[in-house]
């Protein structure tokens, strides 16, 4: 009798467990659906200086978001009240407190948000998941796990930056015709070769020549005296410069050279001073036809120091057919060939 008595007491506390235990997990369960259905009311203060930061409609739009569903009604039919108020913090940034509390005004979870940030939207995000998990623990989302920041990505580029081809030696070789003032009587037409030296780091050098034709001086009687000129000019072209296919230059130098005199129908002629020579300024330009083909122009202007005089005989006694100008000069136009 004993042994069944005390069977059917362990039985009974078996039963008495297993009851509890059901009643236990039920009430939890019956306050997980609460929670799910819970409906709560807003009340949300913006303080002085917080006038920016985020409204009531805008967090409890968020909040609804956030749990999808409907949450917020009016305080009379509400199942929660939440209370918060945002402001500017003691310091800096901005602080946010808020408050859940039953319809019995049981204060069921509080909690306080900040930011250092000079702007109080930096807690919008913040706010909304707060109300969110103080109002429905379990219907909340956690918040996506920030991901840390992507390393920078360093691209290398190799660029390769062709070295400047070295400069050379450039010739300019050119003939051409040139006139002649000052030299001779009027003008004179002359041969006028040249060449352009451009060293690679000196200033160019402009080596020419003129031979001129002999222009003619009439004396009377059917007699003339023809007179010609011929010099060498040596010049250094310290202003020089080259744009695309075109070459410019500034020179100074000297020439020297000799005037001779021819008499045509008459007993004798002389020069009395062959050698003319002196100091002389020049410009020079130059343009690339076609390949080496080159097309140049210059213009001299020369200061005879040396002079020459000629003169003829007649029974009369000597005359002075031409003597030099105190300045003269010479322009040439030239065709030629640039190497390299």
């Amino acid at each position: 009798m004993k042994a069944k008595r005390r069977m059917r007491n362990q039985n009974l506390a078996a039963k008495r467990t297993i009851t509890g235990i059901a009643g236990v997990l039920a009430l939890v369960s019956a306050r997980g659906a609460e929670a799910a259905d819970a409906t709560s009311s807003l009340a949300w203060v913006r303080l002085e200086g917080a006038e920016t930061c985020i409204g009531a409609n805008a967090l409890a739009r968020a909040v609804e978001e956030r749990l999808g569903r409907a949450v917020f009604v009016s305080a009379s039919q509400a199942d929660l009240t939440v209370e918060g108020a945002i402001g500017p913090a003691t310091t800096s940034g901005f602080r946010a407190s808020i408050r859940v509390s039953d319809h019995d005004g049981v204060v069921i979870g509080s909690r306080e948000v900040e930011t250092l940030e000079s702007s109080c939207n930096a807690l919008d995000g913040k706010l909304a998941l707060v109300v969110s998990l103080l109002i429905d623990p379990d219907g909340a989302p956690a918040p996506a796990p920030v991901a840390p920041p992507a390393a920078p990505l360093v691209i290398e580029r190799t660029v390769v930056v062709p070295a400047a081809p070295p400069r050379v030696w450039s010739f300019d070789l050119t003939a051409g015709i040139g006139l002649t003032l000052g030299l001779q009587p009027g003008a004179g037409v002359a041969v006028a070769p040249a060449v352009a030296i451009t060293p690679p780091r000196l200033f160019p050098i402009i080596a020419s020549a003129a031979i001129a034709f002999p222009s003619t001086t009439d004396v009377g009687a059917g007699a003339r005296v023809e007179t010609s000129t011929s010099f060498a000019d040596l010049a250094l072209c310290p202003l020089a410069g080259e744009r695309g296919l075109v070459r410019a230059m500034a020179c100074v130098g000297g020439f020297l050279g000799a005037t001779r005199g021819r008499g045509v129908g008459l007993d004798d002629t002389r020069a009395s001073a062959g050698l003319v020579g002196g100091p002389s300024a020049s410009g020079r330009l130059a343009f690339v036809l076609a390949g080496p083909l080159v097309v140049a122009a210059s213009v001299e202007v020369q200061i005879p120091l040396a002079q020459a005089e000629v003169a003829y005989r007649t029974g009369a006694g000597d005359n002075v057919a031409f003597r030099t100008s105190d300045v003269a000069g010479h322009a040439d136009l030239m065709l030629g060939v640039r190497i390299p």
